[in-house]
């Protein structure tokens, strides 16, 4: 989007100085867009497929919704980790672990190829 001034502008008050740090950001913001995309869309496959069909509908609302229950607390977590840790930059990254430890723990998740769901 180009501004008054000819810039590329990102918002009302910070903008792109140069076509090259544009184009990165742009790219930069497309992978992370289709990653999230990806981690969204991965749930709506994987979680009808771990329940009974009796059940799958509700199951997956569950897991679905008990993220974002889950993520209400973050804003109070994020405080609190700032003021122990002493920075902002350290509580993000102290919280960006829960990445790592989800990859850990994905191998161990149940395989249902093959299987009846019943």
């Amino acid at each position: 989007m180009r501004g008054e001034d000819g810039s590329d502008r990102l918002g009302p008050s910070c903008s792109m100085e140069t076509s090259n740090a544009s184009s990165l950001w742009r790219a930069q913001r497309s992978v992370a867009k289709n990653l999230l995309l990806v981690a969204a869309k991965g749930g709506a496959v994987y979680f009808p497929e771990i329940f009974p069909t009796r059940i799958q509908a509700t199951g997956a609302g569950f897991c679905f919704n008990a993220g974002r229950i889950f993520a209400a607390a973050g804003p109070f977590l994020t405080g609190y980790l700032v003021v122990h840790l002493g920075s902002f930059a350290r509580a993000a990254s102290s919280i960006a672990l829960i990445y790592v430890l989800s990859l850990l723990i994905l191998p161990f998740a149940r395989e249902t190829r093959g299987e009846v769901i019943q």
